[in-house]
């Protein structure tokens, strides 16, 4: 398999993979790196099956990922010329050997015909974003006035059918569009077509030819001379922020034997587009700032709940030392730890982290919680606990939880316990500091699978060894020349102070971790649970 990575039409990398999983994102150790720290440190990878076929496994669909222009949400199989879009970034997938004799030229054929589909009329007369304009007076005076008017308009869906109007009456037009979209992101987010006045329409179809010059090119283009029944011309333009950021596209066409554009009315289309794209800019940033402060909102109730529904003091048992420390994520609120004694001198525990909305973290949160409290009140085994759990919260939404749960028996050192998804890991840790990490069973987490089935495993704690649990906000902690703690560094660090309490332990650790992330990074929770046998 070879993937060519292009940025700006320029190849920039070639990869090449016989098989395994290829990791994609902005942080430097992916397989596949992409320099953008809009993107996400691990967007995407892509994955060979047993039958031979290549996947493309989308991590997080909240910066879009694209397969040939379509946005994918989760996984989606490749084929030979396929291309991935993420960010700025295209990477076009190759098999290797490429294809067929047969395949190849359909490949092309189809190549072709694209490109015949794709081609502007001949006399289309195209612009550069950055090229000056030159208006009359009586156009530089209109422009100025619909400045004044955007201004009434206090959100983005209110100016389109304004804007729409306007075109179609200034240029002659029989139809009109516009689509807006965030800064950074793929699809529209807001789109509208009109007739004039308060006629909606279905985007023009041929609107579509202008798209990927206009958003990907930054290219004005006007045809005065449509090839396609039912048009006579047609003008697009790219919506160019403050900040160069392309934010979407407007277009207008008349109809058959209506007004032919010329080099006059581009000028003041193109006038147009930017006075639009101006107020867009500021209409969106007034957007980015209230989502911000509703982010914090969230997060600061978040913590406080998180904070209510931490224990105090950790319970004592003959025979066992728990301790457990969290270092709070910067940008997100998600992990969960709690330790109690059961009526039996057992101490159970858990850990877990939560994958959700912001309004549903809150309530599994609580849910959790009680959840766990009645598991150990009435000595459920683990697997019975998380059974019960996943019914509890079993939904559509991708809202899930990942735990690890535990019940230690001081006894005979016997640790029976379940782990649910892939983000919180576990590990036995002897007294000299070596430390075995267990692997993970791969059940679904919580609520994401309505026929789950969690294994109840075993393991056990000889005296002086240690019961070590983690969630994997350590692989996004990271110091300040970017390199990730990761679960492993978790434990050494862990390791390193053995021999002493687990309150001390943690104490230690919490104290190198500051040293750690001191100009560097982290954006989530991070928890760690020692439960030792004395």
């Amino acid at each position: 398999m070879k993937l060519l990575v292009i940025q700006d039409n320029q190849l920039r990398r070639t990869v090449r993979a016989a098989g395994g999983r290829l990791a994609i994102g902005s942080d430097p150790s992916c397989d596949v790196h992409l320099p953008d720290p809009k993107l996400l440190k691990h967007q995407a990878s892509l994955a060979l099956d047993e039958t031979g076929n290549w996947w493309l496994e989308v991590q997080d669909p909240s910066v879009p990922t694209c397969l040939n222009r379509a946005v994918q949400k989760a996984r989606a199989q490749l084929k030979h010329a396929d291309e991935i879009e993420i960010g700025p970034f295209a990477l076009r997938f190759y098999l290797d050997p490429a294809a067929t004799a047969e395949e190849r030229r359909t490949q092309r054929v189809q190549k072709l015909e694209k490109q015949l589909k794709d081609t502007l009329p001949l006399d289309t007369i195209i612009r550069k974003d950055d090229d000056r304009l030159t208006l009359p007076a009586i156009a530089v005076t209109q422009t100025a006035d619909l400045l004044a008017e955007l201004r009434r308009y206090a959100s983005v869906g209110d100016l389109l059918l304004p804007v729409l109007n306007r075109l179609i009456h200034d240029f002659n037009g029989s139809k009109a569009w516009m689509g807006i979209r965030k800064p950074n992101a793929r699809e529209f987010d807001w789109v509208l077509g009109s007739k004039g006045g308060t006629q909606p329409c279905k985007r023009p179809s041929y609107s579509q030819m202008f798209e990927s010059r206009c958003l990907c090119g930054r290219q004005h283009l006007c045809a005065p001379h449509v090839p396609v029944a039912g048009i006579a011309s047609a003008m697009a333009a790219p919506l160019v922020g403050r900040d160069r950021d392309v934010l979407g596209m407007v277009y207008v066409e008349t109809a058959s034997g209506g007004t032919r554009y010329d080099d006059d009315a581009f000028m003041r289309f193109s006038a147009v587009a930017q006075i639009v794209a101006t107020r867009v800019h500021d209409l969106l940033i007034s957007i980015s700032e209230h989502e911000a402060e509703t982010v914090s909102t969230e997060l600061e109730l978040a913590r406080a709940l998180q904070s209510s529904l931490t224990v105090d003091a950790l319970p004592e048992v003959a025979g066992l030392q728990a301790a457990a420390y969290r270092l709070a994520g910067a940008d997100t609120c998600s992990d969960y730890y709690d330790i109690v004694a059961t009526r039996t001198k057992k101490v159970l525990a858990v850990v877990a982290k939560v994958e959700a909305d912001p309004l549903t973290r809150l309530r599994y949160l609580g849910e959790l919680r009680a959840a766990f409290r009645y598991a150990a009140l009435y000595q459920e085994a683990p697997h019975t606990f998380l059974r019960a759990l996943n019914w509890l919260l079993l939904n559509n939404a991708g809202n899930s939880i990942h735990l690890m749960i535990a019940e230690v028996d001081p006894s005979n050192g016997l640790v029976q316990f379940c782990i649910a998804g892939r983000r919180v890991h576990t590990g036995r840790i002897s007294p000299n500091g070596d430390g075995e990490l267990i692997p993970l069973a791969g059940a679904p987490p919580v609520g994401a699978d309505r026929g789950a089935v969690y294994e109840l495993r075993e393991m056990t704690l000889e005296e002086g060894q240690a019961l070590l649990i983690v969630t994997d906000g350590a692989k996004t902690t990271l110091n300040r020349d970017g390199a990730a703690l990761g679960i492993g560094g978790a434990e050494e660090a862990v390791c390193d102070g053995l021999g002493d309490t687990p309150a001390h332990v943690l104490r230690d650790f919490a104290a190198d971790l500051a040293d750690y992330v001191d100009g560097g990074a982290h954006p989530e929770d991070l928890t760690v649970a020692l439960v030792r046998r004395d």
